[in-house]
């Protein structure tokens, strides 16, 4: 994973921002985003106790520790105090972060919104089905937060699929870089990160980027989940995750 936490910290993270780490571990993502992408703060939730432990340790010796705060527990429960702060948020959990999408919708910037980096392990045949029922997913808890407006409606668009690896026969591991917000600071967003996206080709507020057809594929409405979903009987049933 080491090309994905330099692709965060040196290319994805801009100076000043404000992030969650919502399965922060021992820093992967949280000290990538201190040190290299020079983030104002990073709120960084951890369940495990000898994670936590080694996250304080490394953000002192990394010198960045009065820049972060830590919350150990469950994100599901920990951050629904951060309600409104984040420009950006990682969801570094496999095989499904799924469990966080809803708080990571609900911390981030009210106004603004911003990127959810969203971590999976997806079948290779299904990354298109996975990305556009993603963002569908996403734009619903937006809508039931109540976010946006009638005439300033959230949007939630994937710029980028990056492969980070190959987890098992068939099946990559994934992280899908999706804005979830107002399209006017989505189109502000594109161009801070120089993607090849104008505003006229986003013509759904759900749906994702092609690059290989130069196209935006729409996430229309009902759309399947593809098998990685959590679900009662599927390959990732995880009851926890969805209590």
């Amino acid at each position: 994973n080491v090309t994905e936490k330099r692709r965060f910290g040196q290319e994805l993270v801009q100076p000043g921002e404000v992030i969650v780490d919502l399965y922060a571990g021992i820093g992967y993502y949280t000290l990538p985003a201190l040190v290299h992408g020079k983030a104002a703060f990073v709120h960084s939730c951890e369940w495990n106790a000898d994670a936590v432990h080694a996250l304080k340790f490394n953000l002192q010796k990394n010198k960045v520790a009065h820049k972060a705060k830590v919350y150990p527990g469950d994100c599901r429960i920990t951050a629904m105090e951060l309600e409104g702060v984040g420009d950006r948020v990682s969801l570094g959990l496999l095989p499904s972060s799924e469990g966080g999408w809803p708080v990571a919708v609900r911390v981030l910037n009210i106004q603004k919104g911003g990127w959810l980096h969203v971590h999976g392990n997806v079948p290779v045949a299904e990354k298109d089905s996975w990305v556009l029922w993603l963002c569908h997913f996403l734009g619903n808890i937006a809508d039931s937060l109540s976010r946006g407006s009638d005439d300033q409606p959230w949007f939630a668009v994937c710029s980028n699929v990056q492969r980070v690896k190959s987890f098992a026969p068939k099946i990559d591991h994934v992280v899908a870089d999706v804005f979830v917000g107002p399209k006017v600071y989505l189109i502000a967003s594109l161009h801070d990160i120089n993607a090849k996206i104008s505003p006229d080709d986003i013509i759904a507020r759900y749906g994702c980027w092609d690059k290989e057809s130069g196209k935006f594929l729409q996430s229309q409405s009902p759309i399947e989940a593809p098998s990685c979903a959590l679900s009662d009987n599927g390959p990732l049933c995880q009851k926890w995750m969805r209590e």
